[in-house]
């Protein structure tokens, strides 16, 4: 079957996610970003943040219980989110060729609500995507198979026409019991050249 469709997740796929960099740059010292990577960033409450069920300022709260010693660098990081992510070098390049070539591009993603109208205004690929799913819109967030069938849904999709990439290896895995083609990123390179290997595979070009 012949890959018509290359979902993409965002976060560390088309974008940076530099919170370590945004926290030195706000003046937190290294202790607190080694705690609250751990404790806020890792924490299962910043899943909750993507679900979009729990109110933001609540999960805040929660992640100053937890850490009540860094209360200060939680509110001063969570408040100055605008700058925490930045586009890949190639993200608009890339998208923009695969849309020339006639595949249809679409974003599957976990993220929080308001991060998310806050950053994708800025996103330089974002005019060369066809649809997205995001977490918060529904409720649901990766692995769940649910919403990968969303997805399908949504846009009328065959899993076995579709290519998903994600860094995280259980997200691809799921994408791959559901009949999708599955590429685990781990830099933007190895993730267009194996890409591009796939399509080739399939004899797409």
């Amino acid at each position: 079957m012949k890959i018509k469709n290359v979902v993409f997740d965002i976060g560390m796929v088309l974008i940076d996610f530099h919170w370590a960099k945004t926290m030195r740059e706000l003046g937190i010292c290294e202790e607190a970003i080694e705690h609250l990577g751990v404790h806020m960033i890792g924490h299962p409450l910043w899943n909750e943040m993507d679900l979009g069920v729990m109110a933001e300022d609540y999960i805040r709260e929660q992640f100053k219980q937890i850490s009540p010693q860094y209360a200060k660098e939680i509110d001063l990081f969570l408040g100055n989110m605008e700058h925490v992510v930045t586009d890949y070098p190639k993200s608009r390049e890339w998208l923009q060729g695969l849309k020339e070539r006639g595949y249809r591009v679409y974003l599957l993603s976990n993220y929080p609500e308001r991060m998310f109208l806050m950053h994708s205004k800025n996103y330089s690929f974002l005019p060369y995507t066809d649809g997205r799913v995001v977490s918060y819109e529904c409720h649901m967030i990766k692995p769940d198979p649910g919403i990968y069938q969303l997805l399908c849904e949504k846009y009328d999709l065959l899993p076995g026409e579709c290519v998903f990439l994600d860094d995280r290896e259980e997200n691809v895995f799921a994408a791959r019991k559901l009949g999708f083609y599955g590429i685990c990123v781990h830099n933007q390179e190895q993730a267009i050249a194996q890409l591009e290997q796939l399509l080739k595979e399939k004899g797409d070009f």
